[in-house]
């Protein structure tokens, strides 16, 4: 049985859930120090075989003919709400330069198996896209592909699909300018050459917006979270989230 709404809404208002999660770790972290999770590694392994790529494990990581290696682990769980299960999977990949990309999912539901399906279903249906298109050759994936001027250079951008939990009101549309308002911070930021990664997540609860994020390669990028914030979101009683994943390379 899945949680009911206003179950959330009093776990989300307490404090109880990970609604949005923020990895661990940071650029420098060594790749010595990740290992993942067998139960995790084997349903990533099944998602990448329905999307044409074989793996072979090795130390923890899933091993790829071609691009950046992966695995994912299970990193925080909180106590039990009315038994629900509320916890927090970071995806791992190994990047050509050694760098590490995180992204991170809040998974909630009757039983752990059912928390991690959860937080995999948001990985899957908003990050995925855009790995496999960015950083696997994928071209069959939808995903949007635009270039950008970043620094007064052009620059390939991949957007993935706009995921949600909740309901936002209205036309259930978010604000016209979030994109316009992101693209022009993008533009603005010293980037160096090579592939970034960037990670919105924005949540609303009764009529106050609780969360405005944007993590850049893994690190939070104030000064775009208050473009984000500065902007007029949906306001409801309910609980609603919107999450987009993209990446930036030459």
């Amino acid at each position: 049985m899945n949680p009911s709404r206003r179950l959330l809404e009093v776990l989300l208002l307490t404090g109880l859930i990970i609604a949005a999660a923020i990895p661990r770790i940071g650029v420098a972290q060594d790749v010595a120090d990740i290992e993942g999770d067998a139960a995790v590694n084997a349903r990533l392994r099944s998602l990448l075989r329905v999307e044409g790529f074989s793996t072979r494990e090795e130390e923890g990581w899933l091993v790829l003919q071609e691009g950046p290696s992966i695995c994912g682990d299970i990193v925080r769980q909180l106590e039990p709400q009315e038994g629900i299960i509320n916890l927090q999977l970071d995806i791992y990949l190994k990047l050509d330069d050694e760098r590490i990309l995180v992204e991170s999912f809040g998974g909630i539901g009757d039983s752990r198996e059912e928390a991690t399906n959860d937080a995999l279903r948001t990985f899957s249906r908003g990050t995925l896209p855009v790995l496999l298109a960015g950083l696997y050759g994928d071209t069959s994936v939808r995903v949007n592909r635009l270039t950008w001027e970043v620094a007064g250079q052009e620059r390939r951008v991949t957007i993935g699909n706009l995921t949600a939990r909740g309901q936002l009101p209205g036309d259930g549309q978010p604000p016209r300018e979030w994109i316009a308002a992101l693209k022009e911070e993008i533009a603005k930021a010293d980037l160096p050459g090579g592939t970034h990664w960037l990670r919105v997540y924005v949540a609303q609860l009764n009529n106050e917006l609780t969360a405005a994020e944007v993590l850049l390669d893994n690190q939070p990028w104030q000064r775009a979270q208050r473009s984000l914030a500065d902007l007029d979101w949906p306001r409801s009683r309910n609980f609603y989230s919107l999450r987009v994943f993209l990446l930036i390379q030459d």
